[in-house]
């Protein structure tokens, strides 16, 4: 707080001015547009709070076989959300323990472990892979499908992005992005790009 000059001291225009003279100068005593209260004491302006930066969302794969459990709060007791089909990629916005608080597709926690260690949420980790196989590499929706007609194919030696190995009934499947397209393919027909 600033006390009230007496009077006769302060610059033509009394007081006030010399406040305002104050902060126009940048005076650290005074930062923010003051006022005066009952007794005649200038007083600080309350600020805003300062806003908290928002957390980096890091993006897991749900690989569990039965999907994924999101509930309402943090306590595997409280309400159901939803349940997450098995390779639906989210965005998880907080970790604590085994369990992670979802910002997309649905906000809830879900589990990334089991109590026993089985694993439902693995995190995702995007690689560029190139396509080795002289037909290409047919990208299927599903990889569970794998004889289901391709979404799109992607010629040899173009480079994909992959992430988040899957045991397909033909073996190892890589979900990729393509074209804008996310589809799964075998991975016997990508190589990592160094």
């Amino acid at each position: 707080q600033i006390p009230r000059p007496r009077k006769g001291r302060a610059p033509h225009g009394g007081w006030r001015q010399a406040a305002g003279s104050l902060l126009a100068m940048g005076n650290n005593i005074c930062t923010t547009a003051a006022e005066e209260d009952e007794r005649g004491v200038v007083k600080e302006a309350p600020t805003d709070p300062p806003t908290a930066a928002k957390p980096a969302l890091t993006e897991y794969l749900i690989v569990g076989e039965s999907g994924a459990t999101v509930r309402e709060g943090e306590d595997l007791t409280s309400e159901l959300v939803s349940t997450l089909d098995r390779h639906t990629v989210v965005q998880v916005a907080e970790l604590n323990g085994r369990r992670a608080r979802l910002a997309t597709p649905v906000s809830g926690w879900c589990s990334l472990t089991t109590a026993n260690g089985y694993v439902i949420l693995t995190p995702l980790e995007r690689k560029k892979m190139r396509v080795t196989a002289s037909g290409g590499a047919p990208l299927r929706s599903s990889p569970e499908a794998p004889d289901s007609a391709a979404v799109v194919v992607a010629p040899q030696g173009s480079v994909v992005e992959g992430w988040g190995s899957i045991e397909g009934p033909t073996g190892l499947q890589v979900r990729v992005v393509f074209d804008g397209v996310v589809s799964f393919t075998a991975a016997r027909m990508l190589e990592e790009v160094a």
